[in-house]
This record gives C-alpha cells, structure tokens and sequence, in this order.
C-alpha cells in the first residue's frame, strides 16, 4: 500500500501517513538489512511517478499548440527546464546491482556491529571475572597477614 501511494503522490511523507506511520519510520524501514526488495521497489515507485510527471507535462505543452507568440516559448522553456531538473529513470539492472551492494554492504555493517557487540560483552565479563579474582586475593591476602589487617 505504501509503494502504491509513493507512486501516486511522489510524497514519502503523504505515502506514510496514508498507510498509518511516519516518513521517518518508512526510511528507518528501508535502511534495515534485508529490505532490499522494499528499497527496489520504492525507487521503481519513484520512477513511475517521474515518468507520469513528465508524461503529464509533455502532454500539457502539446495541449497548448494552439498558443502562439511568447507564452508558448515561455512554457517551453519551463517545460524543458523541470525536465532537466528531474532524476532520470535509470536502467533497472543498474538499480538492482547497487541496491544489492548495497544490501550487502549494510549486512556486513550489521555482522560488524554484532561481532563488535559481543566483543565488548566478552570483554565486560572478563573485567567483572579479573576483579573478583583480585577482590578474592586480596581478602586472602589480609586473612592470612593476621588479625591487625583489615580486608579493604
């Protein structure tokens, strides 16, 4: 449903209060690793709404045909100039070759991350594991040096 409305409207933000959730929620969405095919398909949602922006536009100039003089150029000019100023569509095997790298490249942030996480757990466990090693020596420590030392 989102897709279709992001077709309609070309508006991310309109697309997502259409559907019930915020546009920043719909880009969190599309960040997430394995929503590739969502990524996909919201840029071919885009295009689509590109191609409909400049088909409605060239319609509209060849409607006006019938005006002559310094209005016609006027609109031409401003035709060609939203024109250049709009993304082209691009080729969809070239879409889907950087969507998967990437894909790939955020599920490999995404093994870092976890690795790194685990890592630093590792590590917490380690220090805790370190200071109850001292903290025991060091009451065995005062034990044994007699009555006179008191343990920390």
């Amino acid at each position: 449903m989102f897709i279709a409305l992001l077709a309609q409207t070309g508006s991310v933000r309109e697309a997502a209060c259409g559907v019930g959730m915020s546009a920043r929620s719909a880009y969190r969405l599309r960040e997430k690793p394995g929503a590739g095919e969502f990524d996909l398909a919201w840029q071919a949602a885009l295009d689509v709404r590109r191609e409909r922006i400049s088909t409605a536009l060239a319609e509209r100039w060849r409607g006006t045909a019938d005006w002559v003089g310094e209005d016609r150029r006027a609109e031409e000019r401003a035709l060609i100039l939203v024109l250049r100023l709009m993304p082209k569509p691009r080729d969809t095997a070239q879409v889907v070759a950087a969507l998967r790298d990437r894909a790939r490249w955020r599920d490999s942030q995404a093994e870092e991350r976890t690795a790194r996480r685990a890592e630093a757990a590792r590590t917490r466990k380690q220090v805790a594991s370190d200071a109850r090693w001292f903290a025991d020596r060091a009451a065995l420590a005062c034990r044994s040096a007699g009555p006179h030392v008191k343990p920390l």
